[in-house]
């Protein structure tokens, strides 16, 4: 391929990289009204946070202050296989205030000074 072309391919993927993160940055902190809301946040945390695997959202609970995405990689949902589970997603805990966390296995919030309960 002509350098240019490639040149032009990588300008164009990061002009819409940081179109996401301004996006996603602008989301953020803003109050949440609903849960619709709350799953735009999370699928764009998907992007950021793994970007070579798609995730797909098995379950979410209201919280006290908030809403609990849990997730996993599309292709163990097709295989099954737990090797194409990835260690370490912690479900997500989007706050009414617009913040996102990680929800530990010990309930704890990460990033926060609180504790989950599910309504």
């Amino acid at each position: 391929m002509n350098k240019r072309i490639i040149l032009s391919c990588v300008t164009v993927a990061l002009l819409a990289i940081i179109i996401l993160l301004s996006n996603i940055i602008d989301m953020k902190n803003k109050p949440i009204s609903n849960v619709d809301q709350a799953r735009v946040l999370v699928e764009q945390q998907f992007l950021l946070d793994s970007p070579q695997n798609k995730m797909v959202i098995t379950d979410v609970k209201e919280g006290s202050d908030g809403w609990i995405f849990t997730y996993v990689p599309e292709n163990y949902l097709q295989s099954k296989n737990p090797n194409d589970l990835i260690p370490g997603n912690f479900p997500y805990y989007v706050h009414k205030d617009g913040s996102i966390s990680n929800i530990l296995p010990n309930g704890n919030i990460f990033g926060k000074e609180s504790t989950v309960s599910s309504q």
